[in-house]
């Protein structure tokens, strides 16, 4: 049986497509969030579709840890680490928050134009959701009668932890770069233990759930990196997933359960996008369109709905993503990948610009 490493050394794989799959299962999640749908228990999503949902979205943070701990191996610089995260997350966020504030807005508030535009909060919006990732940043008289009231770009709650890991992960990474790899790997499934450990004894005392959802993302995280890290000692086999989700299913109702699922989840996606598949590794070089859907297809959906209140979630799920796709294109080719191939010469120029101040001081 081979080893997960062995599976993981093309360089050709199926990322880019898995995480546009995870991003339209959110956008699904999202539009049926966004109709009032009640089922028998009261609820607007079912418990189990909802789960599902959750997992894709840790799915995210599991490839960012595989994918992430694999690129810190190869490049120790810390400089670009950081440059090439930034560049990933702000280009695109600052382009979709301009484009709400000057289109999507002025085209759907109920506000006279006048008022919006001389409002405050209309330019307080950028700060909040840029600066801050505030998902709660709302703008003058835009989707107040929603079901989901006042949320512009739901999504980009997650971004603040993304963030937010991504500080944390390198001074990790600093601390134990000269370490073998049983303390590596013995520091991470400790921090992984910790994080699952927090979010039990949490339990109902977190109110806003800010703690928990940082513990559930960071365990994620590690749950990826540790993947790799031991990727030459893990199997990369078909019967490790079923292994993985039956283990998943046997632990329905304890605390562990969702954990579990997203290690089997996590395993899963990252077995697959290795697999010999040639339409999987055809698409990967197309581009990765899976941000921009994520954090461009909510409002998209909001404002579909607000012409249509009546209109049935799927059918909602289905238009949205037919507008949000070639959105997200357009953004991958003019913001993204430009951005993201500056990130050799932004971070070669921020190193300069370091190294000299550092000898100026000396």
């Amino acid at each position: 049986m081979q080893m997960l490493g062995k599976v993981c050394e093309g360089r050709e794989n199926g990322f880019n497509f898995l995480r546009l799959f995870a991003a339209v299962g959110i956008l699904f999640a999202h539009c049926l969030l966004a109709v009032p749908i009640i089922n028998e228990s009261s609820e607007i999503l079912p418990r189990d579709f909802r789960f599902a949902a959750d997992l894709l979205l840790a799915v995210f943070f599991v490839f960012s840890g595989f994918l992430i701990t694999a690129s810190r191996e190869r490049n120790q610089n810390l400089v670009r680490f950081a440059t090439a995260r930034i560049l990933r997350i702000y280009p695109a966020l600052i382009t979709v928050s301009l484009g709400l504030i000057l289109l999507i807005g002025p085209l759907v508030t109920t506000v006279p134009l006048v008022a919006y535009f001389s409002d405050t909060n209309t330019y307080l919006y950028l700060i909040r959701s840029v600066l801050f990732l505030d998902a709660s940043a709302s703008l003058p008289g835009v989707f107040t009668t929603h079901p989901v009231a006042h949320a512009v770009n739901l999504p980009i709650w997650t971004l603040r932890y993304e963030v937010v890991i991504y500080a944390v992960y390198p001074i990790a990474a600093i601390l134990f770069i000269n370490r073998s790899l049983s303390i590596k790997g013995g520091a991470k499934f400790a921090a992984l233990i910790g994080c699952i450990l927090v979010q039990q004894l949490l339990g109902e005392s977190d109110e806003t759930g800010g703690l928990e959802h940082l513990m559930n993302f960071s365990a994620s995280f590690l749950i990826g990196s540790l993947l790799w890290t031991y990727r030459h000692f893990i199997p990369g086999s078909v019967v490790v997933v079923a292994f993985l989700w039956a283990l998943f299913w046997l632990s329905t109702g304890l605390g562990i359960t969702y954990f579990l699922g997203v290690l089997a989840a996590g395993y899963s996606f990252i077995w697959i996008a290795f697999l010999d598949i040639a339409s999987l590794k055809t698409y990967g070089k197309f581009g990765d369109y899976s941000y921009g859907t994520y954090v461009m297809h909510f409002p998209i959906a909001q404002a579909i709905y607000g012409m249509n209140p009546a209109i049935n979630p799927y059918v909602l799920g289905l238009f949205t993503l037919a507008l949000t796709l070639p959105i997200a294109v357009l953004s991958w080719r003019v913001v993204e990948m430009p951005a993201l191939s500056q990130v050799k010469n932004c971070s070669a120029l921020i190193s300069s610009k370091l190294s000299y101040g550092s000898s100026v001081r000396a």
